[in-house]
């Protein structure tokens, strides 16, 4: 049982496998961004943040965000969507 678990998860694997599931949840969670900010847009009640003198209120610019710039632009995103409710 213990060789089975060896052999399919493998180095080999392993390194074929993670950036597919990595990319595959970041496509996941920008497109949760994509579609709350949106309905956030619907209400009138976007979801807006400056942050060096840049606006960010689109809800594609924060999904485009959200893909690219994860770690900074994913939590970004959820503090301004909870100071402006």
């Amino acid at each position: 049982m213990c060789y089975l678990y060896i052999y399919i998860v493998d180095n080999q694997s392993l390194s074929l496998l993670l950036p597919i599931v990595v990319g595959v949840l970041l496509l996941v969670v920008a497109g949760w961004v994509l579609q709350d900010a949106r309905s956030h847009e619907r209400q009138h009640r976007p979801v807006t943040v400056t942050v060096l003198g840049l606006t960010v209120e689109s809800s594609s610019v924060w999904a485009a965000l959200c893909l690219v710039l994860f770690a900074f632009a994913f939590p970004l995103y959820l503090v301004a969507r909870r100071s402006g409710n």
